[in-house]
């Protein structure tokens, strides 16, 4: 990977309409080249589809508000060829991805071609011992800089300043060095693959071979173990365990009150290939037998 590109990367934001992920109803981006902002823009969609009271509550964009607004498609047409070749940075990189390949096979649109960052994980890794959590707010009041939860194009702000900060923590040069410091990976987007930005695997000793050469992916809260533990049995057997929902992935554990996020995910990646779906007592058995 290179950053000869437009940008060193460029960050977006979604806003939803209602708990669907076709349901976009603004977005905002903000490009980047030397720590400098070179490119921003800001448009509300009409998602063609009813909002939800909660949603209007959490950024308060109502139909009134895009009811003459363009649709997604002719605000694709505008945004692709700026993500296209570039590295997309978002703060919980799943949801706004999920989003906007959501809204692309909505309307069968043509996929674009680009490398996935998260800002989420960044931050989880940079301010874990000074922040009690990493919401957006929470970051922008500690970096002290000004803020619009939920506006599109404020968050993607947010995820920019959150970037150049860390860089300097880190006296990293580039994105691209910061995440090698920070041991992260690049997910990647396009027509025929779709991997999330990844924590990279490190060297885990295994106790058997029983899971030899299976990826288990999981969502939702386990109720005889915790995650942790979860992942230190799949490792231990043998296995490897991806945060992230993509191809690589051979086994996917459903537990109580699942991510919708991540459930759409694995709905589109079972049309692509056959994954071993089980429940929580399933891979219990599958350790004993």
């Amino acid at each position: 990977m290179s950053l000869n590109n437009k940008y060193e990367y460029i960050a977006i934001d979604f806003e939803t309409a209602n708990s669907n992920l076709t349901s976009a109803c603004a977005i905002g981006l903000v490009g980047v080249k030397n720590g400098k902002v070179v490119y921003s823009d800001y448009y509300l969609i009409n998602p063609e589809e009813e909002f939800s009271d909660y949603n209007i509550l959490i950024h308060h964009i109502t139909y009134d508000m895009v009811r003459n607004a363009p649709p997604f498609p002719e605000i694709w047409a505008k945004i692709k060829n700026e993500l296209s070749g570039e590295i997309v940075v978002c703060h919980n990189a799943m949801f706004d991805i999920a989003v906007l390949k959501a809204c692309i096979e909505k309307y069968g649109l043509e996929y674009p071609d680009f490398h996935i960052g998260c800002t989420l994980r960044v931050s989880r890794i940079a301010f874990k011992d000074i922040l009690p959590n990493c919401k957006l707010n929470t970051i922008s009041g500690y970096l002290e800089v000004e803020h619009n939860h939920h506006n599109a194009s404020s968050d993607a702000y947010v995820c920019y300043y959150l970037l150049e900060r860390v860089k300097r923590m880190y006296q990293a040069i580039d994105i691209i060095e910061l995440f090698e410091i920070l041991n992260l990976g690049f997910g990647i987007l396009n027509n025929k693959i779709y991997k999330g930005c990844f924590s990279k695997l490190k060297a885990t000793k295994s106790k058997t071979n029983k899971f030899k050469n299976e990826v288990f992916a999981f969502s939702g809260k386990p109720k005889l173990s915790t995650k942790t533990e979860i992942v230190k049995t799949i490792e231990e057997n043998g296995g490897f365990y991806s945060k992230d929902i993509n191809k690589g992935i051979t086994t996917f554990i459903v537990f109580p009150n699942p991510v919708k996020a991540k459930m759409h995910e694995l709905e589109v990646l079972l049309e692509q290939k056959t994954i071993n779906v089980i429940n929580e007592n399933d891979f219990y058995k599958l350790l004993k037998d």
